[in-house]
């Protein structure tokens, strides 16, 4: 009898170790994800603001991009886009939404599916006019956590839809 009180005992302390270690990993998770999600924000404001030092505050030195075609690219590439991108723009909203995510083990490295939605005006260089479209973007990021908080570190492009 002393026994089977023992190993019950044994048994109940596992199930409630596991159990708080289950919520702690939801705790951090959450707060990972929430983290990363006010970064998209900050990055999407950065961008409707055409200001490409702070669409790219978040985005790790060794950061890898990846186009639908395969075609690769690296910070200093999108560094030197982005004021092409926002010279042809006349206003611009972006907002961007996770699909999914994914906390590694580590804690230290998340991988998010998200669509970007870009609802954007342009000024037509040809014909003079405006004109307006929106586009979602599904992407496969993948963010590191430094010191500075959280590192977008590579992107893939998935999808691209014009909607409009």
């Amino acid at each position: 009898m002393y026994n089977n009180d023992r190993r019950r005992a044994f048994v109940f302390t596992l199930a409630l170790l596991g159990a708080l270690a289950t919520a702690a990993y939801a705790d951090i998770a959450a707060g990972a994800r929430s983290a990363i999600q006010n970064t998209y924000r900050q990055q999407n404001a950065a961008l409707d603001r055409k200001d490409a030092a702070g669409a790219l505050a978040h985005t790790s030195p060794d950061y890898v991009g990846t186009d639908l075609k395969g075609d690769q690219f690296n910070l200093q590439a999108r560094k030197d886009g982005l004021p092409a991108i926002f010279a042809l723009v006349k206003s611009m909203r972006t907002t961007t939404r996770i699909v999914t995510f994914a906390l590694q083990s580590t804690r230290a490295a998340a991988d998010v599916k998200a669509v970007e939605r870009q609802e954007v005006t342009i000024h037509n260089a040809q014909t003079g006019a405006e004109q307006s479209g929106v586009m979602d973007m599904t992407v496969l990021d993948h963010w590191i956590s430094t010191d500075q908080g959280w590192m977008l570190q590579s992107r893939r492009q998935l999808d691209y839809k014009r909607l409009q």
